[in-house]
């Protein structure tokens, strides 16, 4: 049995409302905040595309672990 960190558990299962679900006026001060300390959609966008390129090399690694292993 693998023991999850109660971070990684929160982290991983978010149950919070969807966004477009909240209040108009959340919805406007959270993008507000963001924007103030410069967050927009380059940043948001660029921080997708960081996070998916990790996972891949993540994956590859892990393939080249699991082919050393068996060698």
């Amino acid at each position: 049995m693998v023991k999850v960190s109660r971070w990684e558990r929160s982290y991983n299962y978010y149950s919070g409302p969807d966004f477009s679900s909240l209040d108009e006026r959340v919805q406007t001060g959270l993008q507000e905040y963001l924007t103030s300390l410069g967050i927009n959609e380059h940043v948001a966008s660029f921080v997708e595309v960081m996070s998916l390129d990790k996972d891949q090399r993540l994956y590859m690694r892990w393939i080249e672990d699991v082919e050393n292993f068996l060698k």
